[in-house]
């Protein structure tokens, strides 16, 4: 996860458990700090392919969060 937390206008990296979020959906990325940490982490591009692989992963995420798992 990429975020700022409260108070601060810096952004951080951090990891969570899938578990603790919801509302899985896809969303434009415009904060080039942001497209510039998933680029260097091989993260996803403005691809038809890149947008195909997302979709896939959100619809296995949403179940899986959904059942427990």
């Amino acid at each position: 996860m990429i975020a700022r937390p409260r108070f601060s206008q810096k952004y951080i990296q951090s990891i969570i458990s899938s578990k603790h979020v919801t509302n899985w959906r896809m969303q434009k990325v415009y904060t080039p700090f942001i497209i510039k940490k998933m680029l260097e982490n091989n993260g996803w591009t403005a691809t038809d392919k890149s947008r195909e692989e997302i979709l896939q992963m959100l619809e296995w995420l949403a179940g899986s969060t959904e059942n427990g798992a």
